[in-house]
């Protein structure tokens, strides 16, 4: 699966180009598991190819990774902790986050706050659901986007870089 997956991602910015990053990085990051593992890497690789410009890759990932992280905010912040918890419990298989991996990164972000999003949109496995779980936990939201274009800086430049 996930190399039809992977497939489907190099074919979407083959065609689409920085229309097809910033859609995948924006499912990315509201919590659908497109992994941007694939994505940043092949769109570095096209950079490096003459296919498209490097600065614009970085540009578009974080712009990306910027309205999809909102997204996942105010999906957090607007859901019922209930109601989303009831979604985890029968859909989170699908976008690879348990009750458990839920009750962690809130706990985490509650006990340390915007940090923690920092860290975790770094991080492979966390970063897609982090926006939503610092929605939840009513982080506020100057501090949300400070920590997410920060990490979405350091995290987009250097894996597209090293596509």
């Amino acid at each position: 699966m996930l190399e039809q997956l992977s497939g489907l991602v190099i074919h979407l910015i083959q065609s689409a180009g920085y229309f097809g990053i910033f859609i995948l990085m924006v499912l990315n990051a509201a919590a659908i598991p497109i992994p941007s593992e694939v994505t940043l890497p092949f769109a570095g690789f096209l950079a490096n190819q003459g296919s498209l410009v490097l600065l614009f890759v970085i540009i578009t990932g974080i712009l990306g990774d910027l309205v999809g992280s909102i997204i996942g905010y105010s999906i957090g912040y607007f859901l019922e902790e209930t109601l989303l918890l009831s979604l985890i419990k029968k859909y989170g298989k699908f976008i690879l986050v348990t009750e458990h991996d839920y009750q962690k990164i809130t706990g985490w972000i509650k006990k340390h706050g915007a940090p923690v999003v920092f860290i975790g949109k770094m991080a492979p496995g966390v970063k897609s659901f982090v926006s939503v779980a610092a929605g939840i936990t009513r982080v506020k939201f100057t501090k949300f986007l400070i920590s997410n274009v920060l990490a979405a800086l350091i995290y987009v430049s250097v894996v597209s870089f090293f596509g």
